[in-house]
């Protein structure tokens, strides 16, 4: 079984790491990156900025265990 590194497009960090059976099943599907909060669409193995008609919303995350 071999198993595909997605990383965002913008900030490189890995979204998805999953058997390449699964990714296919995920082709076309608009993700959010949990770094750089840009939505990406998955093509195959790799990721392209989304076209949305909705305005950007920053989304920050913030981690209160520290």
């Amino acid at each position: 079984m071999n198993f595909s590194t997605v990383r965002c497009c913008i900030c490189n960090s890995v979204l998805l790491n999953l058997p390449e059976e699964e990714l296919e099943k995920l082709n076309s599907l608009t993700f959010r990156c949990e770094s750089c909060g840009h939505r990406l669409t998955l093509n195959g193995t790799n990721v392209t900025k989304a076209l949305s008609s909705e305005p950007f919303q920053n989304i920050f995350k913030y981690d209160f265990n520290i």
